[in-house]
C-alpha cells in the first residue's frame, strides 16, 4: 500500500475513534480530518470537489428549510395527534410504527428528507408520552435508512445500480417475473423494528399510556397551506426527476427558495436558515464525504474490491454472502456512494469472469449496502441528521449509545434480507 493510502486509513480510523470518544464534536473532528487529507496531498483539492456531493448537501439544506416551516405551521403537532390516536396511545407501539413509517416513506423519498419530515413529529409524540425523544427520532432514522435502496428513486446507490445495468423503475419490484430487491428489503422492515422493543426499553419506562393524552396544536393555516403545497410539489419533482434529468438537489432547493420568498414580506426569512438548518450536521456530512473520498482516491476501496475478487470462486451463495457482509462492514463507517462507485464495476467484472448472474450479485450489494448503514451515525447521512436534531434540543447521543440501537436493528434486517435473497437465488440462475 502507498504512503497516501496509509495516511488516509490512519486519518479515518483516528477520526472514528475521536467521534466515538465524544469529547470533541464530530463536525469539528471530521472537518479537521478532511482538511488534513487535503493539506497532506492525499486528496487533491480539485479532486475533493468530486467527492463533495452537492446533491446531499443541497438536499439537506433545502429540506431543512421546508420542514422548519412545516413544523412552525403546526403540521407536526397536527399529524402527531392523529398518529397518537392510530397507535392506541401506546408509547412502544408508537415507536415501532414510527420506524415502519420511516421505512415506507423512504422507499419513495430520500432518507434525509424522511428523517427531517418525521423527526419533529417523533419529538412531539415523545413529549406527549413524557419520555425522551431519543429512541423515537433514532427509530425514524433507522427505518428511513433501511429501505432507501428498495426502489430506484429512494437512494443514490440504487440509481447507480439502475444506470449500470440499465434497469427500469419496475425492475426493482419485479424482475424477470420474480420478486425484485424491493421485497427482500421491505420484508426486513417490520422484523427489524421489533428489536427496538428491547433496545429502547430504558427510554420508555414510566411513559404515559392513557387514552386521555392530548397534544397542544396550534395551526397557522396560511403557512400550513404554503408549506404543504411546496412540499407536495417537491415530492412530485423528486419522484419524476430521474426520467427528466433533474438533479437531486434542485427540487428541495427550489422549494426552500419559494418558501423563503413567500414568507419574506411577513417575517425574517434568514431565521429559517439560522434556526432551521443544522449547520454543524451539514459540515459533518460534507466532511465525511471528503474523508471517504480520500479512501477512494488512494485506491483503498479498489484494493478491498480486488481482494474480494481474488477470494471469490464460482460459488454464488458464498459470493453473495461475502458481498452482503462486506457491505455491512463498510457501510457502518463509510458513506455508501463512493463505496458503490467502486463495487459496482467490481461486481460486473466478477460476474463476467465467473459466469455468476450479475443481478444476483448486484441485489446482494444493494441488500448489504442499504440494510447495513444503520450500525453507526457515521455510515448514513440520515443518522447524522437525527443525532444533530436531538443535539439542537440539548440531547446528546453518544457513538456507543447509537450503536446499541443500530447494531441489533441492522443485524436482524440483514439476516432477513440475506435469507430471502438466498431463497430467491434459484430464480436468477
Amino acid at each position: 500500500m502507498s504512503s497516501g493510502m496509509w495516511i488516509a486509513i490512519a486519518v479515518f480510523v483516528a477520526a472514528v475513534a475521536l467521534i466515538a470518544w465524544g469529547k470533541v464534536h464530530r463536525a469539528y473532528v471530521s472537518l479537521a480530518s478532511a482538511i488534513l487529507l487535503i493539506v497532506a496531498g492525499v486528496l487533491p483539492l480539485d479532486r475533493a470537489l468530486n467527492y463533495l456531493d452537492v446533491n446531499v448537501v443541497g438536499l439537506l439544506i433545502g429540506m431543512a428549510v421546508i420542514t422548519y416551516y412545516l413544523e412552525k405551521s403546526g403540521f407536526a403537532a397536527w399529524v402527531a395527534e392523529r398518529f397518537l390516536r392510530l397507535s392506541g396511545f401506546k408509547p412502544v407501539r408508537t415507536l415501532l410504527m414510527l420506524a415502519i413509517l420511516g421505512s415506507l416513506i423512504s422507499a419513495v423519498l430520500d432518507n434525509v428528507s424522511t428523517t427531517l419530515l418525521l423527526a419533529p413529529i417523533a419529538i412531539r409524540l415523545a413529549s406527549a408520552f413524557g419520555v425522551s425523544p431519543v429512541p423515537y427520532v433514532i427509530a425514524v432514522a433507522l427505518g428511513s435508512n433501511l429501505v432507501g435502496a428498495a426502489l430506484m428513486i429512494g437512494d443514490p446507490p440504487s440509481m447507480m445500480v439502475a444506470s449500470a445495468l440499465n434497469l427500469s423503475f419496475t425492475d426493482f419490484i419485479v424482475f424477470n417475473g420474480r420478486p425484485g430487491v424491493f421485497f427482500f428489503i421491505m420484508a426486513a422492515c417490520p422484523i427489524a423494528a421489533l428489536t427496538l422493543l428491547f433496545t429502547t426499553k430504558k427510554y420508555v419506562e414510566g411513559a404515559y399510556s392513557s387514552a386521555g393524552l392530548r397534544l397542544k396544536t396550534t395551526k397557522n393555516s396560511v403557512l400550513l397551506t404554503e408549506s404543504l403545497t411546496v412540499f407536495s410539489l417537491v415530492i412530485a419533482l423528486l419522484s419524476v426527476r430521474s426520467a427528466h434529468g433533474i438533479p437531486l438537489w434542485a427540487p428541495p432547493a427550489l422549494g426552500a427558495i419559494v418558501l423563503l420568498a413567500l414568507r419574506a414580506p411577513t417575517e425574517r426569512s434568514l431565521e429559517a436558515l439560522v434556526k432551521g438548518v443544522d449547520w454543524r450536521t451539514v459540515i459533518f456530512v460534507s466532511s465525511v464525504l471528503l474523508m471517504t473520498g480520500g479512501l477512494a482516491e488512494t485506491g483503498f476501496i479498489d484494493l478491498v474490491a480486488t481482494k474480494l475478487y481474488d477470494l471469490c470462486g464460482i460459488d454464488v451463495t458464498a459470493t453473495s454472502a461475502t458481498i452482503i457482509w462486506l457491505s455491512v462492514l463498510f457501510s457502518a463507517f463509510i458513506d455508501n456512494i463512493p463505496y458503490f462507485a467502486a463495487m459496482i464495476p467490481m461486481v460486473m467484472k466478477l460476474s463476467e469472469v465467473s459466469g455468476m448472474n450479475v443481478y444476483t450479485l448486484m441485489w446482494a450489494l444493494l441488500i448489504g449496502g442499504s440494510l447495513g448503514g444503520d450500525c453507526t451515525y457515521i455510515g448514513a447521512s440520515a443518522n447524522a441528521v437525527a443525532v444533530g436534531l436531538l443535539e439542537k434540543r440539548g440531547l446528546r447521543v453518544s457513538f456507543l449509545e447509537f450503536m446499541r440501537m443500530g447494531v441489533p436493528y441492522t443485524t436482524v434486517a440483514v439476516l432477513v434480507g440475506e435469507a430471502l435473497h438466498y431463497l430467491a437465488l434459484i430464480h436468477f440462475d
